[in-house]
């Protein structure tokens, strides 16, 4: 089956024989390929006659996959960047022209190609030209591209809107948004970079949350415009200082004085020494208070005693003093009277006795406690009565 390719009618005489190239069979092609690729082709021939350029192009691009395999490679990208044109899509339609020149089957075709992409580059693209002054770190990123140094060019640009990035010293800057128009060449100035100098040694800088280290003595180039500029270093407190860089200028920070060392810690031997309160020692007050009761005691026995001996004279001559008509019980009672007085007087002096040596021993216990220390934990003091006296007992380590 033959195909005629109207939209080639435009190409050399030579190119038209396109028009007549069969489908030729391959060894890779199977009949059903060969009959789909026909129905493409012939439907994007029917629709581009009609003015349906957008789904003749798709027709075409159904294709394309068997067009090299089936000889067709050269008809179905013309048809394609034809298509293209004739939508207005001069971006597109001219890298399909040079995709057809690319890969035309000989030089005249090729020439064709590149000739139709030569004159609609010219109202699809626009050039961009960055133009700065030497000695500057500036790198320029267009529409979100690999970024160039500066100065720097682009010579096939989409028309319409772009949008240059501008970075110095990796600290990001200006941001230049232009309209370009196509066949033009837009040229853009960016504004002159400034200059940081940080005066010392051994600063780390860090410039709008960007880390650069320490800046060489002669500074490095900014962005012009205001900058956040954080200093830290060995022995010195971080700070914070913000900058106007002004465009072709330079500004400098004098950071403050490091801080003096810390004095260092003072020699074991000159520290002074510690002083701690002794605890009080109870044991003193104890026998001292002990001493104090065993002598009221004492006392308070001895003058009962002494009360016990007045009514035992007092009974005495009661007795002596009866009459001889008094009667045996009278006499009696008046002995028992006596003799139990007269007890009593014993007992209670035995005992003031007893507690008057446990307040002289308490009160010596007490000074000694006093001038020499407390004693061990094992120390007593023991007072009691024996059958002929006091008892008084003392134990332990003093």
């Amino acid at each position: 089956m033959r195909c005629a390719l109207p939209v080639l009618a435009a190409l050399p005489l030579t190119a038209l024989s396109l028009a007549a190239l069969p489908l030729a069979a391959t060894a890779g092609a199977t009949d059903a390929d060969r009959t789909r690729a026909e129905g493409y082709v012939e439907l994007g021939h029917t629709l581009f006659d009609q003015g349906e350029y957008a789904a003749a192009l798709e027709e075409y691009r159904h294709a394309l996959p068997f067009a090299d395999e089936l000889g067709q490679a050269d008809a179905v990208r013309w048809n394609i960047a034809r298509c293209h044109e004739e939508l207005g899509q001069w971006a597109e339609a001219t890298v399909a022209f040079e995709a057809f020149a690319a890969g035309a089957a000989d030089a005249e075709r090729a020439a064709a190609g590149q000739a139709k992409a030569d004159a609609l580059a010219a109202r699809a693209f626009a050039a961009v030209t960055v133009e700065c002054a030497a000695g500057h770190d500036m790198l320029i990123r267009l529409d979100g591209g690999d970024p160039r140094g500066c100065p720097a060019a682009w010579d096939r640009v989409p028309a319409g809107p772009i949008t240059l990035e501008i970075t110095v010293s990796g600290v990001p800057g200006e941001v230049v948004r232009r309209e370009v128009a196509a066949g033009s060449t837009h040229r853009v100035e960016p504004t002159p970079a400034g200059r940081l100098v940080v005066s010392g040694e051994g600063i780390d800088v860090m410039i709008d949350g960007v880390p650069l280290g320490a800046l060489p003595p002669a500074g490095l180039s900014l962005p012009s415009g205001p900058h956040t500029v954080r200093l830290a270093g060995r022995g010195r407190p971080p700070e914070t200082h913000s900058v106007v860089v002004p465009p072709g200028g330079a500004v400098e920070i004098h950071p403050q004085a490091p801080s003096p060392p810390a004095p260092a810690d003072p020699p074991p031997d000159s520290e002074p020494p510690l002083v701690t309160e002794a605890p009080v020692d109870p044991w003193p007050w104890v026998a001292a208070g002990a001493g104090v009761a065993a002598a009221i005691t004492g006392g308070a026995l001895l003058a009962a005693a002494a009360a016990s001996d007045d009514e035992a004279h007092a009974a005495y001559d009661r007795w002596r003093a009866l009459p001889d008509s008094a009667s045996d019980a009278e006499r009696r009672a008046l002995q028992d009277d006596t003799i139990a007085a007269d007890d009593r007087a014993v007992a209670l002096r035995t005992g003031g006795w007893i507690a008057l040596g446990a307040a002289a021993a308490a009160g010596g216990l007490a000074a000694w406690l006093w001038l020499d220390g407390p004693p061990d934990a094992d120390a007593r003091v023991q007072i009691g009565a024996a059958p002929d006296g006091a008892l008084f007992t003392v134990k332990g380590a003093w």
